[in-house]
């Protein structure tokens, strides 16, 4: 009996672990995107990119709590070109959206400062991979007024 309560929750851990399915994002279109960091401490960013009509994409890396603080991967280029990966300029306002929405992903990203270098190119170079969160706009821009109602912008 003991043993089938310690064999339990490894079973459910490895169950867990196979439902996310982990994609790496190249900001491979490295003058487009917009660094902003947040708060006071500078490793958090949030990288953003108008992708259509003023709608804009967020990559959001950062955290509340510290003992909420997220892992990076390392990983050399041609294990990202392993990996399954995507290439942000490939990717449209709808595409964003459908990733945005996918609770069965988790998604890394390889900053433009270090895909556009010549890094890439370094043997046995390993690149920061960082977990992000992605906001995309909606169908409407909206602005908020004094008395507390939000309108569509003209």
């Amino acid at each position: 009996m003991w043993r089938l309560v310690l064999i339990i929750p490894l079973l459910m851990n490895s169950l867990i672990l196979d439902e996310v399915h982990t994609t790496v994002i190249i900001l491979n279109d490295c003058k487009i995107w917009e660094k902003t960091l947040m708060g006071m401490d500078s490793n958090y960013f949030v990288y953003s990119k108008e992708i259509k009509d003023r709608r804009e994409v967020r990559l959001s890396y950062g955290w509340i709590d510290k003992s909420d603080s997220l892992s990076t991967i390392n990983q050399g280029y041609p294990e990202i070109l392993k990996s399954d990966f995507i290439f942000s300029s490939e990717l449209s306002y709808n595409d964003w959206y459908k990733l945005m929405g996918d609770p069965a992903r988790s998604f890394f990203i390889l900053r433009p400062e270090d895909f556009c270098s010549d890094r890439r190119f370094w043997h046995n170079y390993q690149f920061t991979l960082y977990p992000v969160r992605i906001f995309v706009d909606g169908n409407e821009m909206a602005c908020y007024l004094p008395s507390t109602r939000w309108i569509p912008c003209e």
